[in-house]
């Protein structure tokens, strides 16, 4: 759908076998860790590179970066969105910012037709989970905190359902 209305995707150079690695940075040291990540993905899992939602602030990435991670363009209210002042007090700001950045990006990735999984930046790979993860039949699956969702480590096919 996306070649048809836009073009050739800017997104899908990264992709590996139709499913697109994301994950998101909101400061310097999460983007250095999303370089870990990707570099880990690259070893072990066969991903080229790995797709990044971040604030517009730490874009254009610098070239150390921007040779594993491509941005994810959302739309600008997202990209410029910050927590509501209590949250900021509380040293919550960065963690209400991510679940902005993943739920717009995860959505630019699912309306192009790819599979997504989802990681925080800190986490990284040690094998490759596709066959594993292809393998179980389902169109979302992640961890659980406690009676929700983890929202740092999911896999999410792209479908009707989705």
């Amino acid at each position: 759908m996306w070649k048809a209305l836009f073009g050739a995707d800017p997104l899908v150079p990264c992709v590996r076998d139709g499913t697109a690695l994301l994950t998101v940075a909101t400061s310097s040291a999460y983007l250095d860790n999303a370089l870990l990540l990707a570099q880990s993905a690259r070893a072990h899992a066969h991903f080229p590179c790995v797709h990044l939602a971040a604030p517009a602030r730490l874009l254009p990435l610098e070239s150390a970066h921007a040779a594993l991670l491509t941005p994810v363009i959302l739309p600008r209210w997202a990209a410029d969105w910050l927590a509501e002042a209590q949250f900021c007090t509380r040293h919550m700001s960065g963690w209400r910012q991510t679940h902005i950045l993943k739920t717009q990006a995860l959505l630019q990735l699912l309306e192009r037709g790819l599979h997504v999984v989802l990681l925080d930046a800190d986490r990284r790979f040690v094998g490759d989970p596709m066959p594993a993860l292809e393998s179980i039949g389902v169109d979302v699956a992640g961890l659980r905190d406690e009676a929700l969702l983890n929202f740092g480590l999911l896999y999410i096919r792209a479908s009707a359902s989705t």
